[in-house]
């Protein structure tokens, strides 16, 4: 008793259709869109602006670890010793330490990694 409607199998067939033509689209779209934005109007590539120097300014003022002036000067006389013996585990783990104590934990980490990397035991990788 379908009333002017379609039947299932019909019904399923473009629903099938045009799920297979939107995946076909987006697989398609993203080459297009980048081959597009390349170009400008006359066919040539577009010229970037040179924004380089602005970006690195603002990326490395991001990245600076932000220390107390008391864990700056801790840090240097650290950073002498280190110099001295570049490979006493001790040394690793003040520096680490100091860095966790001021909440930069990715160089805290790196610090640590490296007693661990030296020392490899489970207390020094946990």
């Amino acid at each position: 008793m379908n009333m002017g409607g379609l039947d299932k199998k019909t019904h399923l067939l473009i629903l099938i259709a045009v799920a297979l033509g939107l995946t076909a689209f987006l697989f398609f779209r993203p080459k297009f869109v980048v081959k597009d934005s390349e170009k400008s109007e006359n066919g040539k590539p577009a010229q970037t602006q040179n924004n380089s120097k602005t970006e690195t300014d603002e990326q490395e003022k991001h990245n600076e670890v932000h220390l107390s002036d008391k864990a700056k000067a801790d840090l240097g006389k650290l950073a002498s010793q280190l110099k001295k013996s570049p490979s006493d585990p001790q040394l690793f783990y003040q520096i680490g330490m100091l860095y966790a104590s001021e909440s930069v934990f990715d160089s805290a980490g790196h610090y640590f990694e490296k007693i661990a990397v030296k020392n490899p035991s489970v207390e020094t990788w946990t």
